[in-house]
């Protein structure tokens, strides 16, 4: 719960409050206290009011405010929806002349009916309206509810002079908003408005919130009860009032949480369903992807080509955490991460993060191999994207069986190091269940929300999956070697049924321990491979053709220089290819069962380039386009191990630059491309 404690103090002492809707309709005699809500900045916080004061019984009233940067949230009415469905009132905060007079919009009424017509044809019953105390109201003397020709009174000079931005009385010579004689308001260009000129009633609104009538108007304007009494400290037991509490001012000390899996665990499922449906701020695979500049976020993928060496840069590591822990600080709601990385720098989080909660996301270890069997996990000896496991022969291993060593070892290491356990077929089954979680842990759920993305399948394999039944004997032998029991103690059903197990099981503890032999034995298992690789390419870069596409490209001696040109993105395919096609002219021929090696020293200025293989079939057009990495710093020697995609005749390798990166430069000499027996 990201609501500070107090908050909840003056709901207990306001008792079972109205909207203000109800106030206006109701029996003057009849002793009533409306809760009003401006929402001037952030429309969760008010839904996470909302959902509470459901809870406690209590309505209010939420006055949405056109001019916030959150009306242009996707979601926006879907939340006032939710706000309404726990039983309370949205009405707008009018700043129509505040737009006005800044130049935004030319004609009051059009504007109002703009933003009338698609909340109510989604359902928003919007008949309320309260003035917004914009800046501008104080620079150019007038409130937002002068348009109104309902709320005129006899003599504005008079009645209206004096009074704040909000429509009441003030004691504050700063917070006093003074009556323009000519009953126009001006603005800087010299164009004029005529004053009280728009219909409520032609709108279909039917009250101002300060317009109505009550024994006392309590007000937390800017943060603190200045401009009215506490209500804390009065006896509201009798009469009839008004209470103004805005959202932003009452959030308490915000919590922290990391939920941890495997890959393929729905991590990016339930990041989605924790921002939309719940009052945490949901985010996955923030950390270690962002790095802080100048206070700003620059989006910077490292968890992908490259990982293994950010994990090898331990101060890195560090550096960006420390980013994300000092950004929190200084944010005021609840925050959950889900990401499946930190599960490899669990000592960091616990070190930088100390306060915060590890959840262990849970998933049946077979759905997870069988979903990381088609992913193109250590396909290569040294791949680059995922971390070896520390076992006995993994130089020898096949990528099914390093995958099942990655997938044991990740759920151990997060079983002892974790908090709590969440399964995922659980809260992905089952909305209910989803719901009991997310209030065991005290946080606001909203059912709306939830039910829209609750169902929705995300980051879905791209190729059917091979259920296990299909795969090989070998294959599901190996799995009951390494996961078998695993799966056991987690209560998933343990070992998967397969014909000539008892031999294979036999075979593959024998092989295992000649492995571990093997691996415990000087200079054995560090030189996995046994030929020399064959060279495709070795000679200087004078002797190469590329095709060039939005780039400007120039020979410097023995390296070749890459300009970007600004507009566009560009890019380099040093074997002659193009982006979606080749010849037999170009490129590279494959050949079956062969990994390749992209070794290359380079100087970058500027922005940043990426490094693609491009796999191309039989009839030219390409496969797939598989990015081997980045070029970040300025100068470096790379070497990038990478596999072509299944059924590729020719590959091409590409320098690509996109267009936010520009300008950016890069100069590549000593390329070499060669090709080893997997």
């Amino acid at each position: 719960m990201a609501l500070g404690k107090r908050y909840f103090e003056y709901l207990d002492h306001l008792g079972r409050t109205v909207t203000l809707a109800d106030y206006a309709i109701e029996n003057s005699s009849v002793p009533m206290i409306a809760l009003r809500h401006d929402v001037d900045h952030d429309i969760d916080i008010a839904l996470e009011m909302a959902y509470w004061e459901h809870r406690q019984g209590c309505r209010s009233t939420y006055f949405v405010l056109h001019s916030a940067a959150y009306w242009q949230d996707p979601l926006f009415i879907e939340k006032c929806l939710q706000i309404q469905d726990f039983g309370h009132e949205i009405g707008l905060h009018v700043n129509l002349l505040a737009e006005w007079w800044l130049g935004v919009i030319g004609d009051v009424d059009t504007r109002l009916d703009e933003l009338l017509k698609p909340l109510r044809a989604r359902g928003v019953n919007v008949t309320g309206i309260a003035a917004h105390g914009d800046k501008s109201c104080y620079v150019g003397n007038f409130i937002n509810y002068w348009c109104f020709s309902e709320l005129r009174p006899d003599n504005p000079m008079l009645k209206e002079s004096g009074l704040s931005a909000e429509g009441v009385p003030s004691a504050n010579a700063r917070f006093q908003v003074k009556y323009p004689e000519s009953g126009e308001l001006v603005r800087q260009d010299g164009e004029s408005l005529a004053l009280w000129k728009c219909s409520m009633r032609d709108h279909g609104l039917s009250y101002h919130a300060t317009h109505l009538a009550g024994d006392g108007y309590f007000t937390d304007s800017g943060g603190r009860w200045e401009r009215s009494p506490d209500p804390l400290e009065e006896n509201l037991r009798s009469g009839r009032y008004q209470v103004l509490m805005h959202p932003i001012y009452w959030q308490g000390a915000p919590k922290l949480y990391f939920f941890l899996s495997t890959a393929r665990s729905g991590s990016m499922w339930l990041s989605r369903m924790l921002n939309q449906s719940t009052s945490v701020e949901g985010r996955h695979e923030f950390a270690l992807n962002h790095r802080l500049v100048n206070n700003e976020w620059v989006e910077e993928k490292r968890t992908g080509p490259g990982f293994t060496k950010l994990l090898k840069q331990p101060e890195e590591v560090a550096e960006l955490l420390v980013d994300v822990r000092d950004w929190r600080k200084r944010e005021r709601r609840d925050y959950a991460e889900v990401n499946v990385y930190l599960s490899e720098c669990l000592n960091f989080v616990g070190r930088i993060f100390p306060d915060s909660k590890k959840i262990f996301l849970q998933r049946d270890p077979l759905a997870i191999v069988t979903s990381l069997r088609m992913r193109k996990w250590y396909e290569v000896p040294n791949d680059d994207r995922h971390q070896a496991v520390p076992v006995a022969g993994w130089l020898f291993m096949s990528p099914f069986e390093r995958v099942c060593w990655y997938v044991k070892k990740t759920i151990e290491n997060l079983r002892d190091e974790c908090d709590e356990v969440l399964r995922l077929e659980e809260i992905s089954g089952d909305l209910d269940s989803f719901q009991n979680f997310v209030e065991r842990h005290n946080w606001a759920f909203y059912p709306r929300l939830a039910a829209k993305c609750h169902s929705e399948v995300m980051n879905k394999s791209r190729v059917p999956l091979i259920e296990h039944n299909h795969w090989s004997y070998r294959e599901r032998a190996l799995f009951n070697m390494i996961l078998g029991e695993v799966r056991e103690q987690l209560s998933y059903g343990g070992f998967i049924p397969a014909k000539k197990d008892w031999f294979w099981n036999k075979f593959f503890s024998f092989t295992s321990f000649v492995r571990s032999m093997c691996g415990a034995l000087p200079g054995v298992g560090a030189d996995r491979r046994r030929a020399a690789p064959k060279v495709l390419f070795g000679r200087g870069v004078g002797s190469l053709r590329p095709n060039c596409v939005g780039v400007e490209f120039n020979w410097t001696g023995d390296r070749f220089d890459v300009h970007s040109v600004g507009g566009r993105n560009g890019y380099v395919l040093l074997g002659g290819g193009r982006w979606g096609e080749i010849t037999r002219m170009n490129g590279w021929k494959v050949q079956r069962k062969k990994f390749y090696s992209i070794k290359f020293a380079y100087e970058k200025v500027g922005g940043e380039f990426r490094v693609y293989l491009l796999s191309y079939g039989n009839n030219g057009k390409v496969l797939d386009r598989r990015l081997c990495g980045f070029l970040r710093s300025d100068t470096g020697i790379e070497e990038m191990e990478v596999r072509p995609a299944k059924g590729t005749a020719r590959i091409d390798i590409a320098f690509y630059v996109a267009e936010e990166s520009h300008p950016a430069s890069l100069s590549i000499a000593q390329f070499k491309l060669t090709s080893e027996h997997i």
